[in-house]
C-alpha cells in the first residue's frame, strides 16, 4: 500500500481559510475583516493571516479567538451552512457508493467504522477520500490489511521515475520491466 503523507487538520483548516478569502478577492469583494474560530494557537493563526494577506490593496483586520462561533453571529451562520455543507456533501457520496451506509464519517461513529471495515481492500486500503491519518483507520489497517514491505531504500518509489538511481537498487521496478523516465 502507498504511504499519504499526514497533514494536519490545523494545516488544512488553515489552508481552506486563506484559499477561501483568496477566492472572495479575486472575485473583487473588497474584504476587510474576517473572523475565524481558531484552530490550534489564535495569535499564530492570526499572524499567518496577517502575513499571508499582508500585500492586498485593503488592509484586512483579523479577529482569531476560541469559541468565535458563541460570540460572533457571522461566525454562527458560517459554521451552520458548513456542517450543513458536509452532510450534503457525505449524504451525496453515500449515494454512489454500493455499501452506502457510512454513518457520519467521523471516526468515532460506529456505523462510520463498520463501513470502514467492510470496505477494506486488503492490499491497497482505501481511496483517499479516507483519512490514512485517523487511528481508528490505522488499526483497522493494522489489524486487517495486508502488510506490504518494499524492496527499497528510504527514497520513495516515484524517485525511481524522476531521477537516476543505481542499477539494482529498485529490483520490483526491473522485475515488472520498468524503466527510468529521465525527462518525466
Amino acid at each position: 500500500m502507498l504511504k499519504n503523507i499526514p497533514v494536519s487538520l490545523n494545516t488544512v483548516s488553515h489552508d481552506a481559510a486563506m484559499q477561501l478569502i483568496q477566492n472572495a478577492l479575486d472575485q473583487g469583494f473588497r474584504v476587510t475583516h474576517v473572523y475565524l474560530d481558531t484552530v490550534g494557537i489564535a495569535e499564530a493563526y492570526r499572524q499567518k493571516l496577517k502575513a499571508r494577506f499582508k500585500g492586498v490593496k485593503h488592509p484586512i483586520e483579523f479577529t482569531v479567538e476560541s469559541k468565535a462561533d458563541a460570540k460572533y453571529p457571522v461566525v454562527s451562520a458560517a459554521s451552520i451552512a458548513a456542517k450543513v455543507t458536509r452532510d450534503r456533501a457525505i449524504k451525496d457520496w453515500e449515494n454512489s457508493l454500493t455499501d452506502a451506509n457510512v454513518g457520519s464519517g467521523y471516526p468515532g461513529d460506529p456505523r462510520t467504522k463498520d463501513w470502514l471495515r467492510k470496505n477494506l481492500n486488503r492490499f491497497f486500503g482505501y481511496s483517499s477520500f479516507v483519512r490514512f491519518s485517523w487511528e481508528t483507520t490505522k488499526v483497522i489497517l493494522r489489524e486487517h490489511a495486508i502488510k506490504v514491505d518494499w524492496d527499497v531504500d528510504s527514497s520513495t518509489t516515484l524517485d525511481y521515475f524522476v531521477k537516476k538511481v543505481p542499477k539494482g537498487k529498485y529490483h520490483l521496478a526491473k522485475s515488472l520491466g520498468v524503466s527510468y523516465a529521465p525527462n518525466f
